[in-house]
């Protein structure tokens, strides 16, 4: 977070110090703040920095200009400062402390104060801390230290302050659990169990934020088992009927194999598919048909909540569609001819399929032979794993044929016939196809 003064700053980091240092030369207190900071003490680079002031927003502006900056969350005191490609902008808050939060996410109004009350209105220890890298000091007046050496994370205050305050700090305490592999501290987690029925009054697509950055995690699985032990899972995903002691002990199971599944990475779609269907593989292992049309329909069900509820977009859906389309031909793609196998592995979204089929594969709903031979296939070459059409339909109808279901067939057959080798030049193509039509 250190470096040589520079008026051309190169880097984000180098941006945010130049940033204090004008702040500074104009008489006011500037620092770091929240997640840059922690991310310096864990070791980590920051992926943004925020600074906090005793700077008001109209003097935050007088100093960098109208032009150089957007007041776009001037209500709260927040001004960005306009940074260029290489070092991102900066968001620029007075310090202050927050009035009541009647929505439950907002402050009605806020007040600008110091640096002491504004790290005591932030969420949690971990993110209440400043730095100064004009002195090269942690400013500490939470004990975030003392939480990070801890692995803790724990509400600033009052926790049930804290999450009525704003509801949605309640999913982030256990995505930031999950992402550091911190726990959560006691209290903390007791005053959201209380409170976990308040998530709801948080928007679908903030929801599905926080979720994606949680399933994102390779330590996802824990982070949904944090989600079950906190209460909030209940709420966020109540077509899983946790309730049951049952599904539960299954949910847990689960988690653990997700952590420790072979997908490089993931996110929300993913994840979601992979625990909904082994808990719906479990309930009656006997009787339900592994990936058949019952299964896959009881997907299709639970995803359309989840699309609904977080309001997710034409992309996720695109993808849940393609999981349910295509997965079983995944799942008995080495009994497949090419033929058969060739479009599912040329269709939209065919990766995540694969994530998912891999997460199936420890329990065995789905064998390792199956998806590797897929993933082989998709190494190809794009000319061998979905060459041209040895004819078209309009090279068909240029020399005579009539259009009409008759000629599709033919199509049909003719491209089945080529992804097979059973015909491999235009030559033997057109004599096959005058033999038929």
């Amino acid at each position: 977070m250190s470096g040589k003064e520079t008026h051309h700053p190169s880097t984000a980091a180098d941006f945010a110090r130049w940033i204090i240092e004008r702040l500074s030369e104009g008489g006011h207190q500037a620092l770091l703040a929240g997640g840059c900071v922690r991310d310096r003490l864990l070791g980590k680079r920051p992926k943004d920095y925020d600074v906090a002031t005793s700077a008001t927003p109209d003097q935050v502006r007088a100093i960098f200009g109208h032009r150089r900056t957007i007041p776009v969350g001037a209500a709260f005191g927040v001004i960005t400062v306009i940074g260029d490609k290489e070092t991102g902008n900066v968001e620029v808050a007075t310090f202050r402390y927050d009035g009541g939060y009647s929505d439950g996410r907002h402050p009605d109004h806020v007040t600008y104060s110091n640096a002491e009350h504004d790290a005591q209105r932030r969420d949690f220890t971990i993110n209440g801390l400043f730095f100064d890298p004009l002195q090269d000091a942690v400013v500490d007046y939470v004990q975030g230290q003392v939480d990070l050496d801890r692995r803790l994370i724990r509400a600033i205050g009052n926790p049930h302050d804290r999450f009525n305050e704003d509801h949605l700090r309640m999913l982030r305490a256990v995505r930031f659990a999950t992402v550091l592999d911190f726990e959560i501290e006691l209290e903390t987690l007791a005053a959201i169990q209380e409170l976990a029925h308040q998530i709801l009054t948080i928007s679908g697509e903030r929801i599905a934020a926080e979720m994606q950055r949680l399933l994102a995690s390779p330590r996802r699985g824990r982070g949904l088992s944090l989600l079950d032990q906190s209460g909030l899972l209940l709420h966020l995903l109540p077509q899983w009927n946790l309730q049951m002691e049952s599904s539960r002990s299954t949910l847990t199971t689960i988690c653990q194999d997700l952590d420790r599944s072979p997908i490089a990475g993931s996110d929300l779609e993913v994840s979601l598919s992979i625990v909904t269907l082994r808990q719906l593989l479990a309930i009656e292992p006997a009787t339900q048909p592994i990936l058949g049309n019952p299964l896959l329909s009881q997907l299709a069900q639970v995803m359309n909540g989840v699309v609904h509820a977080w309001k997710l977009s034409n992309e996720s859906k695109a993808v849940f569609h393609a999981i349910q389309i295509h997965l079983p031909t995944i799942a008995c793609a080495s009994q497949l001819p090419w033929s058969q196998l060739q479009p599912t592995l040329i269709a939209p979204k065919i990766h995540a399929v694969l994530d998912v089929a891999a997460g199936l594969t420890i329990g065995g709903w789905i064998s390792d032979e199956d998806v590797e031979l897929c993933r082989r296939h998709l190494s190809r070459p794009i000319d061998e794993l979905n060459p041209p059409p040895l004819l078209t339909g309009d090279e068909l109808k240029k020399r005579g044929f009539a259009e009409g279901p008759r000629m599709g067939r033919c199509l049909a057959e003719l491209r089945r016939k080529q992804l097979d080798q059973e015909l491999s030049t235009p030559d033997a193509a057109w004599d096959w196809v005058r033999s038929q039509l």
